[in-house]
């Protein structure tokens, strides 16, 4: 859009306003009731269909139960196996011979029961026998385990034919892994106990293949429907791969009318719908599955179609505002294009016809005299600003400097107590060893004598070497720090080394000070920045401690602990001096603010060592202090410097 003053700009966003409200409001709303209602009409009639479709296939599997339980009731009252109860409750054992008769006979009797009735196999079970019929292909091993499984499931449910759902085959080498067992109790009377009493099971297989048959259903484009067992195994799909997987069905959302949405097998399918029934004495229930996207389809079209009249109200909205850019935003920008933003800025004289441009024109020329004036005013701040950057400069390299001479005099004082001393005992051992030596020549050399030479000899040249390396230890240290403070840029840094060497190199400069320091860190913590910062900014916090918080001679204590965190590494540093008054608290970073100006303080300290610590070092800073109770200064500064 064409930029232009604040009365334009808020009359232009009105017409856009009112444009898209009368234009696009009504459609939006028409298009989304419109879908809404298209989605619900569709919903409910998918829902009819289909609980007429799972209440169908309910009723068929119920028959199917019931057909079975009548041909338990057949089997059960057949001779043959009459017979083989008969001797179950006579106890009378079967020998080898009996035992394949009366199974030929059971097998002669049954078989016709079994092909009409589609069965894969029918078991006879009694204490010490199992008759099988019909599973031709399976061989003598048999998982009495499971049969144990599913009599216990059959035991707690107290149905007269037990459905236990679908189940691995009994028969283990049987090629029919999966089966639809039924379980009849054939029960005999007793008359010494007056009471039926149970002699033996009889178990009815149906093949998966033989269900699948029976309930498939052809028409799948709206609905189609599910059997599972009452462990959620499932019995029937439309796909036979998923038959035997466990249906996963999250019930949350379900209602009153038991609706519910569930994603089936895989999380990223789209969510479907679902209703679902149970089947009469089995135990089953029979789910039908409304695919979401089916019933979406034609809300889509409709979904286009709207978007479509959406799109076409746009173009129209968009030859309307041609039209007002021709008549009304054309000579504003005119007005415009004369580039109030440019270095040379001069007055408009042209007049127009409408009242409001020449209004628009009387603002920007006094728009123009404005900025000239701001612009001369932002040159002089620039100059005074580049100036201020240049001086700051100059006074960190002078703190700088000024620590590195103090450092060096420190130093220099250091190094000469063990300089004396290593002279002193290196000149007593030249003098003993000359008093040696001419007593040799006179033959005058005891043997106590050399022993007591040997010895002051010993211990004169172990406080020469011990005097010596610690001379060397601080001029290493000096040598490391003033090399680390001329460093610009960026290498890997032993925090716990670089600290470490901070407190010895200070240590001469404060040594008239009664202050213990502490560092608790991590010898292995390591960051990516700048050493000589790292220096400068520790060093400054030292010296600040040591001017403001403590007296000579008295005690006091300066802790340093470094934590790593997860995006920062956590220096705190603390010291047990005077501390700071609260109304200079919140002032203490800003430039020359200083308590001690009569004292020759110059109140950049602290803003350097904040400067340091939120520019160079990309961290942050934070102060708390309490007068009396010393100071806390916490840094987060990251691993990496940027």
């Amino acid at each position: 859009m064409i930029s232009g003053p604040a009365w334009f700009n808020r009359l232009q966003n009105r017409l856009l306003t009112y444009m898209a409200v009368a234009t696009l409001l009504p459609l939006i709303v028409l298009g989304v009731v419109t879908y809404q209602l298209s989605v619900n009409g569709l919903t409910q009639q998918a829902e009819t269909l289909t609980q007429e479709l799972i209440e169908e296939r309910a009723a068929s599997v119920a028959l199917m139960a019931t057909n079975t339980e009548r041909l338990a009731n057949r089997i059960a009252q057949n001779d043959a196996v009459a017979e083989l109860l008969l001797r179950t409750q006579q106890q009378t054992e079967l020998s080898r011979i009996e035992k394949l008769k009366l199974q030929s006979r059971i097998e002669a009797e049954l078989s016709s029961m079994i092909r009409a009735n589609d069965l894969l196999a029918v078991e006879i079970i009694t204490d010490d026998s199992i008759f099988g019929v019909g599973d031709v292909s399976a061989d003598g091993t048999y998982d009495t385990a499971l049969f144990t499984n599913w009599l216990q499931q059959c035991q707690q449910r107290e149905q007269v034919l037990c459905w236990p759902g679908i189940e691995h085959n009994t028969h283990i080498q049987s090629p029919y892994g999966l089966v639809l067992p039924a379980l009849y109790s054939l029960k005999e009377f007793d008359e010494q106990l007056v009471a039926y009493q149970t002699v033996g099971f009889l178990i009815l297989k149906f093949s998966i293949s033989a269900l699948y048959d029976y309930t498939h259903s052809q028409n799948q484009d709206w609905m189609y429907h599910i059997i599972v067992d009452h462990k959620n195994r499932i019995i029937y799909h439309p796909s036979q791969s998923k038959i035997g997987q466990t249906l996963a069905l999250n019930t949350a959302a379900s209602d009153d009318t038991a609706r519910f949405q569930a994603t089936l097998f895989n999380a990223s399918e789209p969510l479907e719908r679902h209703l679902e029934t149970e089947i009469t004495n089995m135990g089953w229930r029979t789910i039908g599955v409304i695919p979401q996207s089916r019933l979406q389809a034609n809300a889509r079209l409709i979904s286009q179609l709207t978007i479509g009249c959406i799109a076409f109200s746009l173009l129209l909205m968009i030859l309307a505002m041609l039209y007002i850019a021709r008549r009304i935003i054309l000579p504003i920008r005119t007005v415009t294009e004369a580039k109030p933003n440019s270095e040379s800025m001069h007055p408009i004289t042209t007049q127009y016809s409408i009242q409001e441009i020449n209004q628009l024109v009387q603002w920007f020329n006094d728009y123009t005299s404005i900025v000239s004036n701001e612009r001369t005013q932002q040159r002089e701040l620039k100059r005074a600003y580049d100036t201020l950057q240049q001086t700051q400069k100059q006074l960190i390299e002078s703190e700088k400097m000024a620590a590195l001479g103090n450092l060096v005099a420190g130093v220099a004082h250091e190094i000469n107590t063990p300089l004396g001393v290593a002279i002193t005992a290196s000149s007593m051992v030249l003098e003993k060893t000359e008093l040696q030596q001419r007593k040799l020549t006179n033959d005058e050399l005891k043997r106590s004598d050399l022993e007591h030479y040997l010895n002051d000899g010993h211990h004169a040249l172990n406080l020469t070497l011990n005097n010596l390396h610690r001379a060397a230890q601080l001029v290493q240290t000096f040598k490391q720090v003033a090399a680390d403070q001329h460093q610009e840029h960026k290498q890997e840094l032993l925090l716990q080394k670089a600290i470490s060497d901070v407190f010895v190199s200070l240590g001469p400069q404060f040594k008239r000070f009664d202050v213990t320091t502490h560092l608790n860190c991590n010898k292995s913590l390591k960051i990516t920045s700048y050493p000589g910062i790292v220096w400068q900014v520790i060093s400054n916090l030292m010296t600040n401690s040591y001017k403001h918080g403590f007296h000579p001679k008295d005690k006091g204590e300066i802790r340093v602990d470094v934590e790593a965190a997860e995006s920062w590494v956590i220096v705190t540093y603390q010291d047990s001096g005077q501390g700071i008054s609260p109304q200079d608290l919140p002032h203490i970073f800003d430039p020359f603010f200083t308590t001690q100006r009569n004292q020759g303080g110059t109140g950049l300290g602290l803003n350097i060592v904040y400067n340091l610590v939120t520019q160079n070092l990309g961290g942050t800073i934070r102060c708390d202090s309490k007068l009396g109770s010393g100071v806390t200064f916490t840094i987060n500064l990251p691993y990496i410097a940027p």
